[in-house]
């Protein structure tokens, strides 16, 4: 089924009028026509000719079948919504063909050989062509989402083209060619980096749209996707540039992309990407949190996501979070960073009890400790809910009980309510999880208050005996009104 005349090297270019300019050791496009000086009848008749074409997948990679195609996905929301769906119809047939092909012959292909280079430059050709529509729609696609109504969002789609199903018929269609041993057609089984950009590029911005986030089975193909690339296309550093600049931009991906990095670790066993991603939000100047403050409030929610789900990640990164402790004002990067701290130290360095990690404990503990007394009344507040959650995992050695409860004792005068109000849980929550606390003596703790109690009623100057009485006629009254 190979087209036998050579083929020149399909370039992925930058831009799509890159095709049109003369380059002798690369594919060019020949002829660009503008749809708009083309009846419909016309477009229809060329489109049906390049279908034809595409019996044969590998005819893409001549200009009879590729010109077509690219000038009408070039000016594709110009058109007609039957001639999308035709246009994309012919584009996706024929790539199906093409990855139906492959599943019969690219194990016996070499990268050195003819063969492997025209299925190259065929897949090259199909995935641009893709891209370039796939690209267009779905940034029109956020656009919308950021007006939608209820009338609109109620409102049937057309009936010719409707991108929210064709974007489902794109992923699966990439999902058909990455299931593909493709890198094998490349030499050192390596694909070029604008290739796999190319993939990479529909596939986060599909993720830009909330829309396509609350679809768990659509987010999660997308997920899986992106997963094999990093996994066998060399993505890893791009993945987790591309999470590092996309996070302050889009607040709804802070939870999604804590959830895609645990699935990079656990399926795809690539745990560097989330270390990565950790490093990179800690070399981030203090300053640009302090000056966008939503871009920090979503990095915070990312930090604390996945330190509930990759804590041993965040263990790996420790060095580098601690630096964001310094973030000046920016109190919620030091609050996020104080989660994590909690996470690791009610999970695995509570669970796996190494000499190393008994002093990793011991450090985030003096953090903890220092962090009560903090310059943010927010952080103050953050650290004590922390001591909080330790006391209740029963993950405080008991040799820093006696530190944690004068800790919140002295923020019982904190000028901040909610601070007074934490500090006044986390003394509940020592003595309610204290380990010796069914070995006490209530008598011997009884008339140490009554002694206490006596010394408080001698400062303020009152009777003892008539406190005592006063409280039983008020607790009476409440009876009796109740």
């Amino acid at each position: 089924h190979l087209v036998t005349m050579a083929t020149l090297d399909f370039v992925v270019p930058t831009e799509p009028d890159d095709l049109l300019e003369c380059a002798s050791s690369s594919f060019m496009v020949a002829i660009c026509a503008d749809p708009a000086d083309i009846s419909e009848y016309n477009q229809l008749d060329m489109i049906n000719e390049a279908q034809q074409l595409l019996h044969d997948p590998y005819q893409i990679t001549q200009n009879s079948a590729f010109d077509v195609l690219f000038s009408f996905a070039r000016y594709f929301s110009t058109l007609k919504p039957a001639v999308q769906l035709k246009v994309w119809k012919a584009i996706i047939q024929g790539f199906k063909s093409l990855c139906k092909e492959l599943t019969k012959t690219i194990e016996s292909m070499n990268h050195g050989a003819s063969d492997a280079a025209q299925a190259r430059n065929a897949i090259k050709m199909y995935a641009y062509l893709i891209n370039l529509i796939a690209s267009g729609q779905e940034s029109q696609a956020v656009k919308s989402t950021k007006h939608i109504t209820k009338k609109s969002k109620s409102k049937a789609p057309d009936s010719e083209w409707s991108w929210e199903h064709e974007r489902r018929v794109a992923v699966g269609t990439l999902s058909q060619l990455l299931a593909l041993d493709v890198p094998r057609l490349w030499p050192m089984s390596c694909p070029e980096e604008p290739f796999v950009n190319l993939l990479t590029r529909f596939l986060y911005l599909t993720l830009e749209n909330p829309e396509v986030v609350k679809d768990k089975d659509l987010r999660q193909d997308v997920f899986d996707l992106l997963g094999a690339l990093v996994q066998k296309y060399n993505h890893a550093l791009g993945a987790s540039t591309t999470i590092v600049h996309m996070l302050p931009h889009f607040e709804h991906l802070a939870e999604p992309f804590a959830d895609m990095l645990k699935l990079f670790a656990d399926t795809y066993t690539t745990p560097r990407v989330a270390q990565d991603v950790l490093r990179e939000i800690a070399r981030i100047d203090s300053a640009d949190f302090a000056q966008d403050t939503s871009g920090a409030r979503s990095y915070a929610a990312f930090l604390s996501a996945v330190a509930e789900r990759l804590p041993t990640a965040c263990l790996g990164a420790l060095s580098q979070l601690l630096e964001l402790l310094d973030s000046g004002e920016a109190y919620t990067m030091r609050n996020a960073v104080l989660s994590m701290l909690g996470a690791m130290l009610t999970s695995v360095l509570l669970t796996e009890r190494t000499e190393s990690n008994l002093r990793t404990r011991d450090q985030l503990l003096d953090i903890l400790e220092e962090r009560i007394n903090d310059v943010s009344a927010y952080t103050r507040k953050c650290s004590l809910q922390i001591w909080c959650t330790l006391a209740s995992a029963r993950a405080i050695p008991i040799t820093r009980m006696q530190a944690a409860m004068d800790g919140a004792v002295l923020r019982l005068e904190d000028k901040s309510s909610l601070v007074r109000k934490q500090a006044l849980q986390l003394t509940a929550a020592l003595m309610i999880n204290n380990p010796f606390g069914s070995k006490l003596n209530a008598g011997t703790l009884k008339a140490s208050y009554d002694e206490e109690y006596a010394k408080l009623c001698t400062i303020l100057g009152v009777d003892p005996a008539e406190v005592a009485a006063a409280n039983d006629d008020e607790a009476k009254e409440d009876v009796e009104e109740g």
